[in-house]
């Protein structure tokens, strides 16, 4: 075929690519009395490029969640080599009961910066009682009904101390 000068010239290119940076893994999960810390998890971020080093300005997490220690260096901005990794921990420390979600965001200079990896976490309570509450039928006055019954659960492994009383025409 004759080419003219100013004509097009399609040229087919295929390819994958890979993302520069990888955080691992993509979701953490997290399960802690209310008040306490749970033991940490860990997060790698991996430098994936061959030829350019990852700057790591600022790890950001949202919730209850901690950042309790790290190996990717002592000030920002962190640095790693292409090829490497670096370690971070997370641990949960829930305010309150139930689901709590929140994200650990770190920010670099990588064009799909910032990564996002997902953190859910369920505090509990270390004491329950059920049920939560309880009627009782109309009753002749200076008589006794039947004694109900409620269940305390410890949810814990150590024992707790705890006191329990009743009020108005309760016994």
């Amino acid at each position: 075929a004759t080419v003219s000068i100013g004509d097009p010239i399609i040229i087919p290119v295929v390819g994958s690519g890979t993302a520069p940076v990888t955080v691992l893994p993509g979701l953490l999960t997290y399960t802690s009395p209310v008040g306490t810390t749970s033991a940490y998890q860990t997060v790698t971020i991996t430098n994936a490029t061959v030829a350019n080093t990852l700057h790591i300005y600022n790890f950001l997490l949202s919730g209850d969640f901690v950042q309790t220690s790290t190996s990717c260096g002592t000030a920002y901005p962190y640095t790693l080599a292409p090829g490497a990794s670096c370690f971070l921990t997370i641990s949960f420390n829930p305010s309150i009961g139930g689901v709590r979600d929140g994200q650990l965001q770190v920010y670099d200079d990588a064009v799909t910066s910032p990564q996002v990896i997902n953190i859910t976490g369920a505090g509990t309570y270390p004491l329950t009682i059920s049920p939560a509450f309880m009627n009782f039928s109309a009753q002749t006055v200076n008589t006794s009904s039947p004694a109900k019954v409620f269940t305390l659960t410890n949810h814990e492994t150590e024992s707790e101390t705890f006191t329990l009383g009743t009020t108005g025409d309760f016994t």
